[in-house]
C-alpha cells in the first residue's frame, strides 16, 4: 500500500535546502538580537508545550530541521529523543553541529511526516514545529495529522500561523488575498476554528494552546491529546517500519540498508541515518 501523493508546495519547499543552505539556516537564529530574541521566545513556547503535555520522555521531533529545539525537548536525563526530517542536509547539519553530548544519545532518520516509518504508538509525544503553516490543502493537513495520531501514544505539540493571534497574522492574511492565482507560495495563515476541527477529525482533543507573543506574533502552539490513548511502545531504541505498507523492516547490516520484503524495497543508509522515504526507496529485483 503506497501513501497518498502530497499536493501542497511543502515538497518543493522541503527539498530546496542543500548542505550550504542548511548550514546557513543553522546560523539564522543567532545572527541578530531580533533573531536571538525570537528564538528565545520560541524555546519558551516549546517549554510551555512540554508542561501542558505532562513532560513526555519519549519524543519525536519532525520535521527536526537542524535541531533548534533539541536541547529544550531534552528536558531531563530520562528523555529519549528521536529526530526525523525529509531533508537529509538539514538533519545532517543538526547532528554535525549541535552539542555532541546531546546528539550521541539521540536517534535520527530521513523520513516524511506524511508517511512515518514508525509503528503505532511509538512515542509519548510528537513535536511538529514550524511546518503545518506550509501546507495549504486540507487533504494534506489531514494526512499529516492522521499519521501523527497513529504514531503518538498520547500527545502532539504543533505550531502554526493562526488568524486570531493579532496584528501580524491579519497583515499576512491581507497579503494572501492579493497573491496571484497561479503563484507558488509556501506559507499560509490558518483559521483557528478550521484547524481545531481538523484536529478533532484526525482523532485529537485540544489540551490547550499558547501564543508566541500575544496580539503581535502569528505563531501559536497547540497541544493535542489522542482521544484513544494506548500505552506507548517501550524500547531501548526505536524500531522502524516500512513507510508505505507499515510492515516490518529487516536491517541488512552487510548491505547497509533496511529491507521491506512485502513491497520488495530497500531503504539505504546515509551515514548513520536510514533513508526511510518513498523517494529514497530502491526497488529490489
Amino acid at each position: 500500500m503506497q501513501s497518498t501523493p502530497v499536493k501542497s508546495e511543502q515538497i518543493r519547499f522541503a527539498q530546496k535546502y542543500d548542505y550550504a543552505r542548511a548550514v546557513d539556516y543553522y546560523h539564522r537564529f543567532n545572527r541578530s538580537p531580533r533573531k536571538r530574541f525570537l528564538n528565545w521566545l520560541e524555546q519558551c513556547m516549546a517549554k510551555r508545550g512540554l508542561t501542558m503535555a505532562n513532560m513526555p520522555t519519549h519524543i519525536l521531533d519532525i520535521p527536526s530541521g537542524t535541531g533548534r529545539f533539541w536541547q529544550t525537548l531534552h528536558h531531563n536525563s530520562h528523555v529519549k529523543l528521536h529526530a526525523a526530517d525529509f531533508n537529509s542536509a538539514m538533519i545532517d547539519v543538526g547532528f554535525e553541529k549541535r552539542d555532541a553530548q546531546l546528539t550521541q544519545k539521540m536517534q535520527g532518520a530521513v523520513a516524511s511526516a506524511f508517511s512515518l516509518p514508525f509503528p503505532d504508538n511509538s512515542f509519548d509525544s510528537i513535536f511538529c514545529m514550524r511546518f503545518i503553516h506550509h501546507i495549504n490543502l486540507e487533504d494534506d493537513r489531514m494526512q499529516l495529522l492522521r499519521e501523527l495520531a497513529r504514531v503518538t501514544a498520547d500527545t502532539v505539540c504543533i505550531s502554526s500561523w493562526i488568524d486570531d493571534t493579532g496584528i501580524k497574522a491579519q497583515s499576512r492574511l491581507k497579503k494572501e488575498k492579493s497573491r496571484k492565482a497561479n503563484g507558488h507560495y509556501d506559507k499560509f495563515v490558518h483559521q483557528h476554528q478550521q484547524i481545531i476541527q481538523e484536529f478533532t477529525n484526525a482523532g485529537f482533543e485540544l489540551i490547550g494552546y499558547t501564543d508566541l507573543l500575544p496580539h503581535l506574533s502569528p505563531w501559536r502552539l497547540y497541544v493535542l491529546r489522542k482521544k484513544h490513548i494506548t500505552p506507548p511502545i517501550k524500547l531501548s531504541t526505536v524500531e522502524y517500519v516500512c513507510p508505505l505498507c507499515k510492515g516490518t523492516l529487516t536491517n541488512d547490516l552487510a548491505q547497509k540498508q533496511f529491507t521491506c520484503h512485502h513491497d520488495k524495497l530497500a531503504f539505504p543508509m546515509h551515514g548513520k541515518l536510514p533513508m526511510l522515504t518513498q523517494r529514497d526507496a530502491i526497488k529490489l529485483t
